[in-house]
């Protein structure tokens, strides 16, 4: 029986090929799934499944990181909203989902973005915006060369 390797430990590649920035406790990575145009996970980088049991260093990076994302996301991709989760349901380490939400209708790289569920909970299950390899790229590279930490 091969034991259980946590995704998030040992990312592989398709994972790793979307990281934005490492940070020494924490690695900003985008999110495969772009329902919502410049989701990001915010992963630590040690095996840990509680928030509660981060040291003070880790939070203080966290907090940066995440409200640094945050502006960049709302400055480069004109989003109202963001919601921030953190569930452990299928992936057992910690990370914070960064979702921006839309009021509006966006285009990015002659692709559009459909906030279906703004003013709602929202939802990863949505497939209608599965986009490219190459857009996920562009999207990279715009908070890479915006994010100033």
């Amino acid at each position: 029986m091969m034991p259980n390797v946590c995704v998030a430990c040992k990312p592989p590649k398709e994972f790793q090929d979307l990281d934005i920035l490492a940070g020494q406790y924490w690695t900003i990575r985008l999110h495969v799934n772009q329902t919502y145009l410049a989701s990001c996970v915010i992963v630590l980088n040690r095996h840990l499944e509680d928030m509660f049991n981060i040291s003070p260093e880790e939070r203080e990076e966290l907090f940066h990181l995440t409200r640094s994302l945050r502006d960049v996301i709302r400055t480069q991709f004109k989003s109202n909203l963001f919601n921030y989760v953190s569930l452990g349901n299928v992936i057992k380490h910690l990370h914070l989902q960064v979702i921006p939400r839309y009021d509006h209708d966006v285009e990015f790289d002659n692709l559009k973005f459909y906030d279906h569920n703004w003013g709602k909970n929202f939802t990863l299950t949505d497939t209608d915006n599965l986009i490219p390899q190459a857009t996920k790229v562009k999207i990279i590279k715009v908070i890479k060369d915006s994010l100033l930490i």
